[in-house]
């Protein structure tokens, strides 16, 4: 299965999310460069998946920042990325009480 048919597999449960960790870096808004050692636990996730229900302020696509050690991954993979190189995926599962803030991402406008 690739990573989209996984997404679609699960369902989180009341007060769980299903998140990717994010390991990557960039700039966000105001000009703030987020990055992240690949040697510790992850402190950032996208958002996937919100509980069947969900009424809070997170929504799908939502970058978070969570406690460490915070996320549960239970599945991982490997896919083609752009150029064709080899893309490292992960899945898991988070407590919505563990996530800390919510990181307002630019909108990449493309001409």
């Amino acid at each position: 299965m690739n990573f989209q048919e996984h997404v679609a597999r699960y369902t989180p449960t009341e007060g769980k999310a299903l998140v990717e960790p994010w390991t990557s870096g960039g700039t966000i808004t105001g000009g703030l460069v987020a990055t992240h050692s690949r040697d510790l636990p992850t402190v950032y996730a996208f958002v996937w998946k919100l509980p069947p229900g969900y009424s809070g302020i997170l929504f799908e696509g939502a970058l978070v920042v969570h406690t460490r050690y915070a996320i549960e991954t239970f599945v991982s993979g490997n896919e083609p990325g752009p150029g064709g190189i080899p893309t490292t995926w992960q899945l898991g599962i988070i407590n919505l009480d563990d996530i800390e803030a919510m990181i307002p991402l630019e909108e990449v406008l493309i001409a």
